[in-house]
């Protein structure tokens, strides 16, 4: 066999390699989060706030979390994306006033090249009842 021809050989089989390997990280960062919950409620700086905390299940191979909350339900309100890089950490803590329904979404990510790779948003739908059962 020429050297030619192996060298060819070898970066074909590099080439395919990394291939796969992207393949592989992009299914990885696909996974969803399951249920979310709420587990409780904080401690508030305000007196007439409410808080409660929320968590997530852990996705394997994750880097970290990305969520975000709406406290008003409305179409025009803002959405705050909020990351938590560090994957022990899965819960979150929102602080509210007389809200009607909190909408929760969370969605692992991984680093891969220095650049994230999102999975899928899960969204739990907290009514305003069920808030108040887990406050008092």
């Amino acid at each position: 066999m020429s050297k030619n021809k192996t060298n060819k050989q070898i970066i074909c089989l590099m080439l395919l390699m990394a291939l796969l390997l992207t393949v592989s990280t992009s299914v990885m960062a696909g996974n969803t989060l399951g249920k979310v919950k709420i587990t409780g409620k904080t401690s508030c700086s305000t007196e007439d706030a409410s808080g409660i905390r929320i968590t997530w299940k852990k996705v394997s191979g994750a880097t970290g979390y990305q969520y975000r909350y709406n406290l008003f339900w409305a179409k025009d309100s803002k959405v705050s994306d909020y990351t938590v890089k560090k994957t022990k950490k899965r819960f979150a803590k929102i602080t509210f006033q007389d809200s009607d329904t909190i909408k929760f979404q969370v969605r692992p990510y991984k680093v891969v090249d220095g650049k994230k790779q999102y999975g899928k948003w899960t969204t739990c739908v907290l009514s305003k009842e069920r808030v108040a059962d887990v406050l008092n």
